[in-house]
């Protein structure tokens, strides 16, 4: 599968910005750009089509690899410096640097192909609601590349600021070094929270379409033609086969959410309309769930080390700052007063920033998912519904549950709202530790 193309591109260009940096980072060893037979966006990850991204992710890896090192040979810190620098130095810095290697390493062997299997699926999808709504456009919201872009300039502007602070104190290529292997952890975070938003409204897009079509507003019934009468036998026998909750794993229609496109029916006149379009909805949802573990597969290792950075970070961040209140400034850095709160500051807003960005999306996408499944129980209480529906209703009530749209780190632990309050709850106690620890 050397290329994708792209009948419904609208996820490619909700992709496109974030690529584009991730391109110029040396992140994105693979191509977007428009097929000249169709016209459309299509992704490459041929070797001989991206040797100019593979070349600047390899320099970026090496970059990456020989901070690692210096901060492994030459640490900034002895044993009788502050608890709260020994667990930047020690804990902080090396992971960021692991999670920069490991992410620049599977992005140039195996997560270029994953994502170009990504894009297949998305498109798939978007093509199938589109489908089913009856017109091309789907109405979905802006995308939110220009926040992101906004968010990595202003980052990007500290970044420089704050090298220029403690490049007073520790080597100015080390401070570069560290920095900018944190803007390309950043950069991948941008990318993990974009495609989770891109499934969000696509799980919006199944749940519009339930509701409408059950409830007798849908217009995708209006453009299908006269059903002929071999076409009605085979639909029957899929259907009848999808009756049966033991035999739809054999039925291998399922595994194409286009595949009823062939066959054409005037919905208004079947009785089997409403059915139809339950199946497909379950369909487009099995590809979706597909899609979202392709996402934690993707990034789901490098958000858990992110996180244990972040947590480390935090944590020694806050302690500095808690030592100001009972030792003097000269005791804790050697920056004045001023500059050293406004750093601390904003990369406290950072760390927290970036930590409930993770949560709070992926714990509205999750719930996302348990609204369609609420819708789905809620049609279940109607009278109205005709007992081949319901059938469906059932099916796709149980295939929710099975396959939950949840995102994990690795399948350590979900990423939702829980995890921020633990998070912020650990950090707490670690200062009371290190305090503690200090008093000694």
């Amino acid at each position: 599968m050397g290329k994708t193309p792209a009948p419904v591109c609208k996820c490619i260009q909700e992709l496109k910005p974030i690529y584009l940096v991730a391109r110029v980072l040396g992140l994105a060893p693979f191509l977007i750009k428009v097929d000249p037979d169709t016209n459309e966006d299509i992704v490459n990850v041929k070797f001989t089509s991206n040797v100019g991204g593979i070349a600047a992710s390899l320099v970026l890896f090496t970059t990456t690899l020989s901070g690692f090192v210096y901060t492994i040979l030459q640490p900034e810190f002895s044993m009788k410096s502050d608890p709260g620098d020994i667990l930047c130095n020690v804990v902080s810095i090396p992971i960021n640097y692991i999670s920069t290697l490991i992410l620049l390493t599977m992005t140039l062997t195996v997560n270029r192909y994953k994502i170009e299997e990504l894009v297949h699926k998305l498109v798939l999808i978007d093509e199938h609601l589109a489908h089913l709504r009856g017109r091309r456009a789907d109405g979905r919201k802006k995308s939110n590349a220009e926040f992101y872009l906004l968010i990595l300039a202003l980052t990007v502007l500290f970044m420089c600021y704050d090298i220029f602070l403690w490049s007073q104190s520790f080597s100015l290529m080390f401070c570069i070094n560290k920095r900018f292997s944190h803007i390309i952890t950043l950069v991948a975070k941008m990318q993990f929270c974009n495609t989770v938003l891109m499934i969000r409204s696509r799980l919006s897009g199944v749940q519009e379409i339930l509701s409408l079509t059950l409830s007798g507003k849908s217009s995708h019934t209006n453009d299908l033609p006269a059903l002929a009468p071999g076409e009605r036998k085979d639909i029957n026998k899929v259907y009848y086969l999808t009756s049966n909750i033991m035999q739809v794993a054999s039925v291998e229609a399922l595994n194409d959410p286009l595949a009823f496109n062939t066959i054409t029916a005037d919905a208004k006149s079947l009785p089997f309309a409403d059915t139809y379009t339950v199946l497909n909805l379950r369909r487009i949802y099995n590809h979706i769930y597909e899609c979202t573990k392709i996402i934690n597969s993707i990034f789901g290792f490098n958000i858990l080390l992110d996180m244990c950075r972040i947590l480390t970070s935090l944590t020694s961040a806050l302690y500095s700052v808690v030592r100001l209140f009972n030792e003097p400034i000269e005791a804790v850095t050697n920056l004045h007063f001023s500059d050293f709160i406004l750093s601390r500051i904003i990369w406290i807003f950072i760390f927290v920033g970036t930590t409930a960005s993770l949560t709070v999306i992926c714990g509205m996408t999750a719930s996302r998912g348990k609204d369609i499944a609420h819708k789905v129980q809620t049609l279940l209480l109607q009278d109205s519904q005709k007992s081949d529906v319901v059938e469906q209703l059932k099916l796709f009530s149980q295939q929710i549950s099975n396959d939950r749209i949840v995102f994990t780190a690795s399948g350590f632990f979900v990423m939702d709202l829980s995890v921020l309050c633990a998070f912020l709850t650990s950090v707490t106690t670690y200062i009371i530790v290190l305090i503690q620890f200090k008093s000694r």
